[in-house]
């Protein structure tokens, strides 16, 4: 396997999931609900981030990744010791980051509900893998509130969740030279 490779010649390795595309037998009906990126490379149909069956399947992917049996070893995959990271993703997006302003203008949209999606994405992958370093993207994103701006707010709320003690660590990255963005 990749990771007994990786072991073998005392390497790491980071782990990223793209999920913000749903599988197909998750848009079938009754369907999930979704909305529509309009990047041009990374669009179409996408989960709403806090689509309870979307989350669910999520877990259930997390978990089963996790608990996976390396080939060949008596190791779970969250327990590999070249298993050094792991890409903490939020269903429907990857990281926060959506550049259109389209998803914050959905009717089913509210900044809780958002926020919220977001601690349940990271939490179940943080809890998944907790031995793992944890990482989400973080970039500028806005939904107009004059009080704090979305990506503050999703910062502080995600700082009083992850990175005290007794609980799960997260760290942020920002791709500087990277397509349509960072917005600054």
């Amino acid at each position: 396997s990749t990771l007994e490779d990786l072991r073998s010649r005392g390497k790491k390795m980071t782990l990223e999931i793209f999920i913000s595309k749903a599988p197909a037998y998750l848009l079938e009906p009754p369907g999930i609900a979704t909305w529509t990126n309009p990047h041009p490379t990374q669009g179409g149909v996408q989960p709403l981030p806090w689509d309870v069956r979307t989350l669910a399947a999520y877990q259930a992917m997390i978990q089963n990744l996790a608990n996976h049996q390396v080939s060949g070893t008596s190791w779970r995959i969250a327990d590999h010791p070249a298993l050094e990271s792991v890409d903490a993703s939020i269903v429907g997006l990857q990281g926060l980051r959506e550049l259109s302003n389209t998803l914050i203008n959905h009717p089913d949209y509210t900044r809780e509900k958002f926020i919220q999606s977001i601690v349940d994405a990271v939490a179940i992958n943080r809890m998944a893998f907790f031995k793992q370093h944890g990482f989400l993207a973080l970039f500028l994103m806005d939904d107009n509130d004059p009080e704090v701006s979305m990506d503050q707010a999703v910062l502080d709320r995600l700082q009083t969740e992850f990175n005290v003690p007794g609980k799960p660590t997260l760290g942020y990255f920002q791709e500087t030279l990277s397509d349509a963005g960072p917005r600054i």
